[in-house]
């Protein structure tokens, strides 16, 4: 964390929660509910309405894309489509808790989101960067976090390619995945 601002009573609400993975930096006594993953993971919810909110035909989100055609659109994911897209890239990626991603995608895009959610289903850690504007940067975090798997589309595999953040051997990476183009 660059700074603590984000502990001030404005950042949150009583209804705001923040889920911790690892242990915090500091003392978060001045945050509403704090909850380890380890427990959201394996808890049962207590809300009456949880089963319908998560019935497999329900809408859980808008994806906003441009598709083959340009043009501006949304489309209607349901909780069933979110559900197969994340058990489909557990399938071929063999992601367990111990791994941890580096996405440089931003998380309103389908395969950020696809990151993100595969990252949580299996308790990883998913190091989140802001692209690839900075090699360096972006070798930085592949070292020092340790990353096993690498995400990115085409253009991110270029870049890369074109500074050499491959050249020198990364120990601990172990896959990288690439979707889109």
């Amino acid at each position: 964390r660059a700074n603590d601002a984000w502990k001030e009573p404005r950042y949150h609400t009583s209804a705001l929660g923040l889920i911790l993975v690892g242990r915090p930096s500091s003392p978060l006594s001045s945050v509403g509910s704090v909850f380890a993953w380890d427990e959201v993971l394996g808890s049962e919810p207590d809300d009456p309405d949880y089963d319908a909110l998560n019935e497999p035909g329900r809408l859980a989100t808008l994806a906003w894309t441009s598709g083959t055609t340009g043009n501006p659109k949304a489309v209607m994911i349901t909780n069933g489509n979110l559900e197969a897209n994340t058990r489909s890239i557990l399938g071929y990626l063999n992601l367990h808790r111990e791994d941890v991603g580096l996405c440089l995608l931003p998380l309103n895009y389908a395969y950020g989101t696809s990151i993100l959610n595969t990252h949580m289903a299996v308790g990883a850690c998913l190091v989140i960067g802001n692209g690839m504007a900075y090699p360096h940067l972006v070798r930085e975090l592949l070292e020092n976090e340790a990353v096993t798997g690498f995400f990115g589309v085409p253009t991110t595999f270029y870049l890369a390619l074109q500074h050499g953040l491959f050249k020198e051997t990364l120990p601990h990476l172990h896959h990288v995945a690439q979707a889109g183009g």
